[in-house]
């Protein structure tokens, strides 16, 4: 359907100051009928990079593009925010859920710069006493015993029924 603006309406909108502030790079890659994967793939590195690398094979391409890619201050920004959960897999996943809705920079550093790890701390900190509040309630002496045992044992550790 040749004539019809498509092009230049795609081009207004990859200019748009609302589109442009949502995405840290944006990438401009003409594709005609026959197109060819690997022009495409290196007209992207090009314009990540501002070089003409002309890489020749797939890998090459792809390897470019993920370094490209891994090199953005996500990753860092990311990093950091996962050191902050402390190895926790409950606070993992919930910020990872919280961080799909992020899409700038600036929404990511600001997660970042949050009191993550003082608002984690204060979370173990409740587990810690509902669990011992727990502990404490347990009706016999034999079942804090069991307990105390289950708590020492690695995660997934199965317990044979005739110990």
């Amino acid at each position: 359907m040749p004539g019809q603006d498509k092009t230049t309406i795609a081009k207004l909108i990859c200019k748009n100051d609302k589109v442009v502030r949502h995405f840290d790079e944006l990438i401009w890659v003409s594709v005609s009928d026959d197109f060819e994967d690997k022009r495409i793939l290196n007209e992207m590195v090009q314009s990540l990079t501002q070089t003409n690398p002309q890489l020749s094979n797939m890998g090459g391409i792809l390897k470019e593009l993920q370094k490209q890619v891994e090199t953005s201050d996500f990753v860092e920004i990311g990093r950091e925010i996962m050191k902050k959960c402390r190895g926790m897999p409950l606070a993992i996943k919930v910020v990872g859920g919280l961080m799909y809705s992020k899409k700038s920079r600036h929404e990511w550093l600001s997660v970042q710069d949050s009191h993550l790890s003082e608002l984690l701390e204060n979370v173990t900190g409740v587990i810690r006493r509902i669990l011992k509040l727990s502990y404490d309630h347990l009706p016999s002496s034999s079942l804090k015993c069991c307990f105390a045992y289950c708590s020492i044992l690695p995660k997934d550790s199965e317990i044979n029924k005739d110990n």
